[in-house]
């Protein structure tokens, strides 16, 4: 073969969407380009919150995902995208999520609850793609924090964010700071508990949550668990299965 077009062929090999390891191991998927990307105004963080959003009814989810892919819907319109796909799996169906509703008054495709996936098939999935979010913490949005029926506030969400940004600057990975008014009451994951018998991270931690605004700190004693300020709800509400 001629040598330019020997040369040729490797680009075309390196540049390929997607790459096999050597050793004939499973070829493994690039993650979408995270460089950020310019989005429609609509897509922007707003400087106050919704107000069905921010009185914080035992509902609120529903609000949430009615307002924000509502508009996500319009700016796709104008793009000329008819699809909008949102990641719920099989396991939000077990717990109270009233934000379901929404996705289906506005016709949202769950790919991932269509297919009948559970969040532990789609990281052992993920995984045996390469995928490096496989193993990612759960995350949810910091109104997730404040109990039903207290008002939620930019000022209380940033408290959140920086309380919460203290406890994984120290490592921790699954970690909520559940707002109590001048309360922080920090859950973190089971196994990680033991690490606040040393006394100087616990000062530390004191002393940075307190800075982001709280005049007490606690700890929950039995560690994070999914939608713990669910167990508020009337037991008629949270035993309802979401649609």
């Amino acid at each position: 073969m001629p040598r330019r077009a020997r040369r040729r062929g490797r680009c075309r090999h390196r540049h390929h969407r997607h790459r096999s390891d050597d050793a004939g191991q499973r070829p493994r998927i690039r993650q979408a380009d995270r460089r950020p990307h310019p989005h429609p105004p609509l897509l922007h963080r707003r400087p106050q919150l919704d107000e069905p959003v921010a009185a914080n009814p035992v509902n609120r989810c529903y609000f949430c995902k009615k307002i924000e892919f509502a508009r996500i819907a319009e700016v796709a319109r104008t793009h000329g995208i008819e699809t909008i796909f949102d990641g719920s799996n099989l396991d939000d169906e077990s717990d109270y999520r009233p934000g379901l509703t929404a996705l289906a008054e506005l016709k949202i495709t769950s790919p991932l609850r269509a297919a009948g996936l559970n969040k532990a098939e789609i990281r052992e999935l993920s995984r045996q793609l390469g995928l490096p979010t496989w193993d990612k913490p759960a995350a949810a949005c910091l109104g997730s924090r404040v109990p039903y029926g207290e008002r939620i506030t930019l000022e209380k969400l940033r408290a959140i964010e920086q309380a919460e940004q203290a406890l994984r600057a120290h490592g921790f990975r699954q970690c909520r700071v559940r707002h109590h008014g001048d309360i922080a009451r920090l859950e973190v994951a089971p196994d990680e508990r033991t690490r606040f018998f040393d006394p100087v991270l616990l000062d530390t931690l004191s002393r940075e949550i307190k800075a982001a605004g709280f005049r007490y700190v606690c700890l929950e004693l039995e560690g994070y668990k999914m939608g713990s300020l669910n167990r508020a709800l009337p037991v008629g509400i949270a035993a309802a299965p979401s649609p």
